[in-house]
């Protein structure tokens, strides 16, 4: 008998199962971690961010829209001394370990992703410069564990 054609879930053969019926805000915690955001005023327990590395080198900083050139050394003690604030006030700091070296602008994690309350959307830089960070955060997002539920993709693109 094919089964597309039985309407009788009592006529088919083997164990009976039925889905739990929960959100997956309600299994976040349990699967996931404690991930998701649903305020913008909320306590801040986590962050994501790229130290930056060899991308601030050497670039052109007119054409990564930078308003000036800069101190690479600065910017990374600068870096080191947010990242340390943001520990102090108890703030887990998890990093993008991984990045292009010609993407000076990837150390703004806040272009990349949203999060929301079911978990993250992986943004599609709208800055032709700026394609292809969004592979290193959705990696550091999945090793985290972080769902990501959603991905801008198509000719769509995001903007701050």
């Amino acid at each position: 008998m094919e089964l597309s054609k039985v309407r009788d879930i009592d006529a088919l053969p083997g164990e009976r199962w039925f889905a739990k019926e929960t959100t997956i805000i309600d299994d976040m915690k349990e699967l996931w971690g404690d991930w998701g955001v649903c305020s913008e005023v909320d306590t801040l327990r986590d962050v994501i961010m790229r130290r930056p590395g060899k991308e601030i080198d050497n670039f052109d900083w007119q054409a990564a829209r930078f308003k000036s050139a800069i101190d690479p050394e600065k910017f990374r003690a600068q870096h080191d001394n947010l990242a340390q604030i943001y520990r102090d006030h108890g703030v887990r700091v998890h990093y993008v370990e991984e990045q292009r070296v010609d993407k000076p602008n990837a150390l703004f994690c806040r272009d990349l992703l949203l999060m929301t309350p079911e978990g993250a959307i992986v943004t599609r830089p709208a800055m032709e410069a700026r394609r292809g960070e969004e592979r290193y955060i959705a990696k550091a997002l999945a090793d985290l564990g972080v769902p990501i539920i959603r991905t801008i993709c198509g000719d769509a693109t995001f903007t701050t």
